[in-house]
Protein backbone atom coordinates (compact mmCIF):
# COMPACT_ATOMS: atom_id res chain seq x y z
CA UNK A 1 0.00 0.00 0.00
CA UNK A 2 1.35 3.27 -1.19
CA UNK A 3 0.43 6.82 0.57
CA UNK A 4 1.08 9.90 -1.01
CA UNK A 5 1.83 12.91 1.16
CA UNK A 6 0.66 16.40 0.28
CA UNK A 7 3.03 19.74 0.91
CA UNK A 8 1.74 22.27 2.95
CA UNK A 9 3.02 26.24 2.32
CA UNK A 10 2.85 28.93 5.14
CA UNK A 11 4.60 31.92 5.95
CA UNK A 12 7.97 32.17 5.18
CA UNK A 13 10.35 34.23 7.85
CA UNK A 14 10.92 37.00 5.39
CA UNK A 15 6.95 37.18 4.50
CA UNK A 16 6.92 37.37 8.66
CA UNK A 17 9.15 39.91 8.55
CA UNK A 18 7.75 42.57 5.99
CA UNK A 19 4.67 41.53 7.89
CA UNK A 20 5.99 43.12 11.21
CA UNK A 21 7.40 46.08 9.47
CA UNK A 22 4.08 46.66 8.17
CA UNK A 23 2.23 46.57 11.27
CA UNK A 24 4.68 48.83 12.93
CA UNK A 25 4.47 51.63 10.38
CA UNK A 26 1.10 51.73 10.47
CA UNK A 27 1.00 51.97 13.98
CA UNK A 28 3.35 54.40 14.19
CA UNK A 29 1.56 56.27 12.01
CA UNK A 30 -1.73 56.40 14.30
CA UNK A 31 0.13 57.07 17.30
CA UNK A 32 1.35 60.37 15.68
CA UNK A 33 -1.88 61.02 14.57
CA UNK A 34 -3.01 60.75 18.27
CA UNK A 35 0.24 62.62 19.91
CA UNK A 36 -0.59 65.47 17.44
CA UNK A 37 -4.50 65.53 18.48
CA UNK A 38 -3.90 64.97 22.40
CA UNK A 39 -0.92 68.07 21.45
CA UNK A 40 -3.29 70.38 19.70
CA UNK A 41 -5.88 70.02 22.23
CA UNK A 42 -3.76 70.71 25.15
CA UNK A 43 -2.74 73.99 23.28
CA UNK A 44 -6.10 74.36 22.80
CA UNK A 45 -6.73 74.26 25.86
CA UNK A 46 -3.60 76.35 27.20
CA UNK A 47 -4.89 79.67 24.97
CA UNK A 48 -8.77 79.01 26.14
CA UNK A 49 -7.79 79.48 29.47
CA UNK A 50 -5.20 82.69 29.35
CA UNK A 51 -8.16 83.72 27.08
CA UNK A 52 -11.01 83.10 30.18
CA UNK A 53 -8.69 85.11 33.03
CA UNK A 54 -7.75 87.67 30.37
CA UNK A 55 -11.64 88.16 29.84
CA UNK A 56 -12.49 88.30 33.22
CA UNK A 57 -10.15 91.17 34.36
CA UNK A 58 -11.17 93.31 31.01
CA UNK A 59 -14.87 92.62 32.29
CA UNK A 60 -13.74 93.61 36.02
CA UNK A 61 -12.38 96.81 34.58
CA UNK A 62 -14.73 97.62 32.18
CA UNK A 63 -18.03 97.05 34.47
CA UNK A 64 -16.37 99.80 36.96
CA UNK A 65 -15.87 102.21 34.53
CA UNK A 66 -18.45 102.38 32.71
CA UNK A 67 -20.82 103.17 35.84
CA UNK A 68 -18.09 105.53 36.34
CA UNK A 69 -19.26 109.72 36.91
CA UNK A 70 -23.04 108.58 37.95
CA UNK A 71 -23.57 111.30 40.24
CA UNK A 72 -27.62 111.40 41.99
CA UNK A 73 -27.05 114.93 43.03
CA UNK A 74 -26.28 115.56 38.90
CA UNK A 75 -29.20 113.58 38.08
CA UNK A 76 -31.70 115.58 40.11
CA UNK A 77 -30.64 118.48 38.94
CA UNK A 78 -30.95 117.95 35.66
CA UNK A 79 -34.44 116.70 36.48
CA UNK A 80 -35.45 119.75 38.16
CA UNK A 81 -33.93 122.00 35.16
CA UNK A 82 -31.54 123.82 37.41
CA UNK A 83 -27.99 122.45 36.37
CA UNK A 84 -24.52 123.58 38.45
CA UNK A 85 -21.42 121.94 37.47
CA UNK A 86 -21.02 119.40 39.85
CA UNK A 87 -17.25 119.73 41.97
CA UNK A 88 -17.12 116.25 41.91
CA UNK A 89 -13.09 115.01 40.43
CA UNK A 90 -13.17 113.36 36.83
CA UNK A 91 -15.03 110.33 36.34
CA UNK A 92 -11.84 108.49 35.72
CA UNK A 93 -8.70 109.73 36.53
CA UNK A 94 -5.58 107.78 34.41
CA UNK A 95 -1.84 107.82 35.67
CA UNK A 96 -0.44 110.28 32.59
CA UNK A 97 3.34 109.12 32.52
CA UNK A 98 2.52 104.99 32.70
CA UNK A 99 -1.37 104.70 31.47
CA UNK A 100 -1.18 101.78 33.19
CA UNK A 101 -3.35 102.64 36.21
CA UNK A 102 -7.15 104.33 36.46
CA UNK A 103 -9.33 105.67 39.38
CA UNK A 104 -12.92 105.57 38.69
CA UNK A 105 -15.90 107.14 41.00
CA UNK A 106 -19.67 106.93 41.02
CA UNK A 107 -22.57 107.36 43.63
CA UNK A 108 -23.36 103.63 44.10
CA UNK A 109 -25.74 104.56 46.57
CA UNK A 110 -27.13 107.08 45.17
CA UNK A 111 -26.72 109.50 47.96
CA UNK A 112 -24.72 112.37 45.80
CA UNK A 113 -21.69 112.27 48.42
CA UNK A 114 -18.89 110.19 46.32
CA UNK A 115 -15.75 110.23 47.03
CA UNK A 116 -14.70 112.41 49.54
CA UNK A 117 -16.97 111.43 52.83
CA UNK A 118 -17.10 108.55 50.93
CA UNK A 119 -14.20 106.42 50.13
CA UNK A 120 -16.11 102.95 49.07
CA UNK A 121 -17.71 104.72 46.30
CA UNK A 122 -13.54 105.19 44.52
CA UNK A 123 -12.26 102.55 42.04
CA UNK A 124 -9.15 101.49 41.16
CA UNK A 125 -6.71 99.42 38.71
CA UNK A 126 -3.19 99.33 38.34
CA UNK A 127 -0.40 97.07 36.72
CA UNK A 128 1.82 95.62 39.47
CA UNK A 129 4.10 93.20 39.92
CA UNK A 130 3.47 91.72 36.01
CA UNK A 131 -0.19 91.55 37.48
CA UNK A 132 -3.62 93.84 37.72
CA UNK A 133 -4.26 94.71 41.14
CA UNK A 134 -7.77 96.70 42.10
CA UNK A 135 -8.95 98.76 45.16
CA UNK A 136 -11.94 100.07 46.80
CA UNK A 137 -11.03 103.22 48.84
CA UNK A 138 -8.92 106.34 47.98
CA UNK A 139 -5.27 106.71 47.62
CA UNK A 140 -4.70 106.14 51.57
CA UNK A 141 -7.07 103.70 52.21
CA UNK A 142 -8.19 100.25 50.92
CA UNK A 143 -6.05 96.99 50.32
CA UNK A 144 -4.40 96.18 46.53
CA UNK A 145 -5.63 92.92 45.30
CA UNK A 146 -4.84 90.75 42.36
CA UNK A 147 -7.47 90.22 39.94
CA UNK A 148 -6.01 87.49 38.48
CA UNK A 149 -3.43 84.78 39.59
CA UNK A 150 0.02 86.01 38.99
CA UNK A 151 1.28 82.55 39.80
CA UNK A 152 -1.11 81.04 36.50
CA UNK A 153 -0.70 84.41 34.31
CA UNK A 154 1.62 86.84 33.83
CA UNK A 155 0.48 90.31 32.37
CA UNK A 156 3.13 91.68 30.44
CA UNK A 157 0.87 94.84 29.41
CA UNK A 158 -2.05 97.05 31.08
CA UNK A 159 -2.63 100.48 29.23
CA UNK A 160 -5.82 102.61 29.11
CA UNK A 161 -6.25 105.40 26.62
CA UNK A 162 -8.45 108.12 26.64
CA UNK A 163 -10.29 108.81 23.64
CA UNK A 164 -12.99 110.98 24.85
CA UNK A 165 -14.92 113.40 22.61
CA UNK A 166 -14.98 116.90 23.15
CA UNK A 167 -18.45 118.01 22.19
CA UNK A 168 -18.18 121.77 22.97
CA UNK A 169 -18.15 122.64 19.68
CA UNK A 170 -21.64 122.00 18.72
CA UNK A 171 -23.10 123.97 21.96
CA UNK A 172 -23.88 127.29 21.53
CA UNK A 173 -21.74 130.11 23.11
CA UNK A 174 -21.83 129.97 27.09
CA UNK A 175 -23.60 126.65 26.51
CA UNK A 176 -22.25 124.24 29.52
CA UNK A 177 -19.02 121.51 27.68
CA UNK A 178 -20.31 118.52 27.07
CA UNK A 179 -17.64 115.54 26.80
CA UNK A 180 -18.46 111.93 25.96
CA UNK A 181 -15.74 110.06 27.72
CA UNK A 182 -14.41 106.88 26.07
CA UNK A 183 -11.87 104.80 27.11
CA UNK A 184 -9.44 102.05 25.10
CA UNK A 185 -7.72 99.32 26.98
CA UNK A 186 -5.06 96.99 26.21
CA UNK A 187 -4.37 93.80 28.14
CA UNK A 188 -1.62 91.16 26.98
CA UNK A 189 -0.84 88.17 29.38
CA UNK A 190 0.82 84.96 29.06
CA UNK A 191 0.95 81.62 30.99
CA UNK A 192 3.34 81.22 33.62
CA UNK A 193 4.19 77.57 33.09
CA UNK A 194 4.08 78.22 29.20
CA UNK A 195 5.03 81.67 27.85
CA UNK A 196 4.82 80.40 24.51
CA UNK A 197 0.70 80.93 25.09
CA UNK A 198 0.52 84.65 24.76
CA UNK A 199 -2.95 86.24 24.52
CA UNK A 200 -3.67 90.49 23.76
CA UNK A 201 -6.89 91.63 23.56
CA UNK A 202 -8.56 95.11 23.76
CA UNK A 203 -12.23 96.72 24.14
CA UNK A 204 -12.97 100.80 24.06
CA UNK A 205 -15.49 101.53 26.45
CA UNK A 206 -17.87 104.05 26.71
CA UNK A 207 -18.95 105.43 29.67
CA UNK A 208 -23.01 105.70 30.60
CA UNK A 209 -22.65 109.44 31.93
CA UNK A 210 -21.45 111.88 29.66
CA UNK A 211 -19.39 115.19 31.52
CA UNK A 212 -20.69 118.37 32.00
CA UNK A 213 -19.29 121.33 32.86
Amino acid sequence: MSMKFSRQSGVGLVELMISLVIGMIVIAGALSMVSSTFGANASQMKMSRLNNELRMAMSSITRDMRRSGHNSWTIAQLTAGVYTPSPQPASVVIAESSADSAVMHYDENADGLYPTTEPTETYSFRYNNNTIETKIGTASTGTWNAIVDPSVIEITEFKITDLSQDLSTATPPGALAVTLPMYSITIKGKLVKDPTVERTIQETVRLRNVIVS
